[in-house]
């Protein structure tokens, strides 16, 4: 049986002084990020069972395939200079902290309708693996072990079909292209969907545009309802849980002229946030998003992600001073887009501030991955950057990023490109953290008074990814 998911605590189990080395929870950090409020908020996000040991070593054999790898792989310079850092976090959070290296988790559970085992790695025909195989062509020894039992594929296969219909604008999809929104009970927003001409116009009904702003303070339940074109069909329903004061695009993050119209459509008739004070991106980069993204872009290549990147135009979103976060891969290529010369910090404008890394480890605190691995790194990097206060100042080269002030994030790792959720670590960097504006890009869940954008922005908000605190 797993471990009972208990009473939510705090995500952060372990933090220096310095903050600039925590022991996090990945799935208690996106509960909290629920919330506005500091008590628990009576929900859990389902995980994966947290991995005990480290994977096997699997690294390539040959001379050459190992040269061809490391040519690609982050600067060994740099490399060295992680490895000490995260050698040291290691060492100093085992020497404060007791026990296992994250909070109890729940994952296991039944989604009505299948009763049917489902394969342990696999979440609706997804399978449940982490970045740190990103490099890695093959291998089942990736794979945290088991996961969600008993969940449907089929309903998670629909809502992600859904969800894609609907952000892509998919004509060819049994949708039809009206969709309806009216208050139905208290507390609750209804978006309701049907075939052509079978659409019950109900009061105060208005179309739907892929963008949603709840104005209250606490958490509102948003219901897609899809109705197929095919005779006698049932409608499949899925209910989704939207934090308070929290703002959401659900669109293709490729289509920056639909965004920007949201954004001030949405600043008018709620006197939401036109600018930004933090602004983090976690890009389908190419190796890492064969599972996970559908059609952010059509290359699976640095060309496509890089015109999409910069057709965003990023930087009409920053307010002066802000901070922008970008994960990357540990590609040299990846690196190279973000802080070289002509890459996205120098045309945001943007001044190198920090560099942050997540280090997976077991629940016993080792790398879940050798540290002088060449297939995979047991960490990934995110590149923090700071916009000048004063709009007509110019920042200084990204080239300057070996000499910022470095953090090392640990945590265990979660569900497939479940990045920890930073709220609660960015919020000490920002000038009023009671008061600030925050947007997500390629965000995959929402976040208690953020903007989040991307064709996934409500995935993990669906209703069959929480249970209860008192539900094993």
């Amino acid at each position: 049986m797993p471990p009972q998911a208990s009473t939510i605590k705090r995500s952060i189990i372990y933090q220096n002084d310095e903050q600039t080395v925590t022991l996090l929870d990945i799935p208690a950090s996106i509960s909290e990020a629920q919330s506005a409020s500091t008590h628990s908020i009576g929900e859990i996000i389902y995980s994966c069972e947290p991995l005990e040991e480290p994977f096997d070593d699997n690294e390539p054999k040959s001379t050459t395939a190992r040269k061809q790898i490391d040519l690609q792989s982050v600067d060994s310079n740099l490399h060295s200079i992680y490895a000490s850092l995260i050698n040291d976090a290691l060492a100093e959070t085992r020497s404060e902290h007791r026990g296992i290296w994250c909070l109890p988790r729940g994952w296991s559970f039944a989604r009505s309708g299948t009763g049917r085992k489902r394969k342990a790695d696999v979440v609706g025909g997804q399978e449940v693996v982490d970045n740190y195989a990103e490099n890695s062509p093959h291998s089942n020894t990736t794979r945290p072990s088991k996961v969600i039992d008993d969940l449907g594929s089929n309903e998670i296969m629909v809502l992600d079909s859904m969800l894609a219909d609907l952000a892509h604008g998919d004509k060819e999809s049994v949708l039809s292209p009206d969709i309806l929104m009216s208050d139905s009970a208290p507390g609750s927003i209804a978006i309701e969907d049907a075939g052509p001409g079978e659409i019950a116009r109900l009061p105060s009904s208005k179309t739907w545009d892929n963008v949603f702003h709840n104005a209250l303070d606490q958490q509102l339940d948003v219901e897609l309802s899809l109705q197929s074109q095919e005779a006698n069909s049932s409608s499949s329903r899925f209910r989704f849980h939207i934090p308070g004061k929290s703002t959401f695009m659900l669109g293709n993050c490729a289509n920056a002229s639909a965004f920007r119209e949201s954004v001030r459509y949405m600043s008018q008739e709620y006197d939401t946030c036109r600018t930004f004070d933090f602004i983090l991106l976690d890009p389908p980069w190419p190796n890492r998003s064969v599972k996970r993204s559908r059609t952010y872009i059509t290359e699976r290549d640095m060309r496509g992600v890089k015109q999409m990147l910069f057709r965003m135009d990023v930087d009409s979103y920053m307010a002066p001073g802000s901070i922008v976060g970008v994960w990357i891969t540990n590609k040299s290529t990846v690196r190279d887009l973000v802080l070289g010369k002509g890459g996205l910090f120098e045309a945001w404008n943007v001044s190198p501030k920090e560099e942050w890394l997540w280090t997976k480890t077991t629940t016993k605190g080792e790398p879940v991955t050798s540290l002088q691995g060449l297939w995979r790194k047991p960490y990934e990097v995110l590149l923090l950057g700071q916009r000048p206060s004063d709009p007509f100042q110019v920042a200084r080269p990204s080239d300057g990023f070996e000499d910022v002030k470095r953090r090392v994030i640990i945590a265990v790792p979660d569900l497939h490109s479940r990045k920890p959720c930073l709220k609660k670590l960015i919020e000490p960097m920002m000038r009023d953290p009671a008061s600030y504006c925050a947007l997500e890009i390629f965000a995959r869940y929402l976040v208690a008074g953020w903007w989040s954008w991307g064709d996934e922005v409500l995935k993990f908000n669906w209703e069959g990814y929480w249970g209860s605190e008192d539900r094993g």
